[in-house]
């Protein structure tokens, strides 16, 4: 099962005097992986023992993949983020992409359909090379539309969710969701526009990445309900 550990802080130095070292674990609330566990000294096979056969014979409890996951998400939910770089400060934001696929994965298995921002999804399915190039493409679609009047971002709204952009002036009273940008991993290039609309809903449409959204930005602009 995946240990999930702290962010490593620059200032420390090699020697951690932390009871923990630098292994130590980052949780909501002390929560520790059962295999790092220390059982109390009256269940120990020691002098003492003063537990019977079924008392020591109960079982420590098995982790649970979907908990571990959120847990592995806590810290990138949004509030106050002026752009995608504001919030990547959970733990699958930094730990190594082997770790946080085979958490996630396990949380699939387990039944399902996780929380997880979409460069993880993409990942998973094998359509993005990595982590990286997931935030890149965030800060690219940033840098092009927070140039252009009437784009405002919109952080992702609770842990594991994704980011998009809304285009205010499409939002004129009448539609019940502004033309929007977003992510799918499921499609070439990755961006998507979801165009205004009132109480029927429009499918989104691929645009093919940021060239495509770059080029249609004036048509994009012009859509109402």
């Amino acid at each position: 099962m995946t240990t999930l550990r702290r962010k490593p802080d620059p200032q420390e130095r090699d020697e951690d005097p932390t009871p923990f070292g630098p292994e130590r674990l980052v949780s909501g609330a002390g929560w520790v992986p059962r295999q790092q566990r220390t059982p109390p000294r009256s269940w120990s096979d020691d002098a003492g023992d003063t537990l019977g056969p079924i008392e020591r014979s109960v079982p420590w409890p098995e982790p649970m993949p979907e908990l571990e996951w959120f847990l592995a998400l806590e810290g990138s939910a949004a509030d106050g983020a002026s752009e995608p770089s504001d919030a990547r400060n959970s733990w699958v934001h930094w730990a190594s992409e082997a770790e946080v696929l085979d958490l996630y994965r396990g949380a699939l298995t387990a039944g399902g359909d996780p929380p997880a921002p979409w460069w993880i999804r993409a990942m998973h399915i094998g359509t993005l090379a990595s982590r990286a190039d997931g935030f890149a493409l965030e800060d690219e679609v940033h840098d092009v539309l927070s140039e252009r009047p009437g784009w405002v971002f919109v952080p992702w709204a609770g842990n594991g969710r994704s980011p998009y952009w809304e285009y205010t002036p499409s939002d004129d009273g009448r539609a019940i969701q502004p033309t929007t940008i977003l992510f799918g991993e499921r499609h070439p290039g990755f961006v998507l526009v979801l165009p205004a609309h009132g109480v029927t809903p429009t499918p989104v449409r691929p645009l093919g990445g940021v060239a495509g959204l770059v080029e249609r930005l004036t048509e994009i602009g012009s859509w109402r309900v």
